[in-house]
């Protein structure tokens, strides 16, 4: 039985994907892969992501397990049209996860400028009331679960942005980013995962494993919570519906949270 390059499971129920001579289960580890080489050779090889431990195992298995990621893939452009303003608001120290998550808010025109400008504030200060190095995207959620929310869905008309080639490259960002912040953001990871069965037990759609951490990280918070979990999760699939989405993906998971703040 043929085992994936990335991933290292049996290609099972499938015929792999052959691609320079190796073995793929999936376009995700295609992709993986291929970007992950990149790095390595503009690096010099020593880009390993192994240091992340069995979270880095998780993580790249997470996509191409939820069958959403082609839906993802094509909404990259979009997903990337903020980043460079978002990255002009920030004080102190963000993890580019994070940024990207208010960039993919921002991504259909329905959540304001000002309410992103807001999360942002709230994130921050609670980034540095909790002596955390950086706003990793499980505090992010956490902070955003601190606000005033707004579970009601309403249709909004969308105005799109005009899609840019991503500039940053989220695969390799954790493996490069220093030890102590890296050790901070696992830490708050393995808070959330606590929550993960009850998110996965929850949701009636599919959800990629992204958008699954992201909101078992906002129950970490006071808002979002267990009595109105079920609200938020017909809310953020409703969104998906907007979007012709087969599941929750990362973007409408964001977009369903950005609409919430009040």
């Amino acid at each position: 039985m043929a085992i994936c390059k990335t991933c290292k499971e049996p290609v099972k129920n499938t015929t792999p994907l052959i691609v320079d001579g190796l073995e793929f289960c999936s376009d995700y580890c295609v992709d993986f892969y291929q970007k992950r080489m990149e790095h390595l050779v503009s690096s010099g090889g020593n880009i390993y992501i192994e240091k992340l431990g069995p979270i880095g195992d998780e993580f790249i298995n997470m996509c191409k397990k939820c069958g959403l990621f082609k839906i993802c893939t094509k909404s990259r452009g979009i997903n990337a049209a903020f980043e460079e303003q978002t990255h002009e608001w920030v004080n102190g120290k963000w993890c580019c996860h994070s940024i990207c998550n208010l960039s993919t808010m921002l991504s259909d025109g329905t959540v304001p400028t000002e309410t992103v400008k807001k999360i942002m504030k709230t994130a921050e200060d609670f980034r540095d009331s909790t002596k955390s190095n950086s706003v990793f995207p499980s505090l992010l959620d956490n902070a955003i679960s601190n606000m005033k929310v707004d579970l009601a869905y309403r249709k909004i008309k969308e105005n799109l942005p005009e899609p840019i080639e991503p500039r940053t490259d989220h695969y390799m960002a954790c493996v490069i980013c220093d030890d102590e912040t890296v050790n901070q953001c696992l830490d708050i990871s393995a808070r959330a995962r606590k929550k993960l069965e009850l998110v996965k037990n929850s949701v009636k759609k599919i959800w990629c494993g992204h958008a699954q951490y992201a909101l078992a990280s906002a129950l970490l918070g006071n808002n979002l919570n267990m009595n109105n979990l079920p609200d938020f999760i017909a809310k953020a699939e409703k969104v998906a519906e907007e979007k012709s989405e087969t599941g929750v993906t990362h973007r409408s998971y964001y977009i369903a949270l950005g609409r919430d703040v009040k």
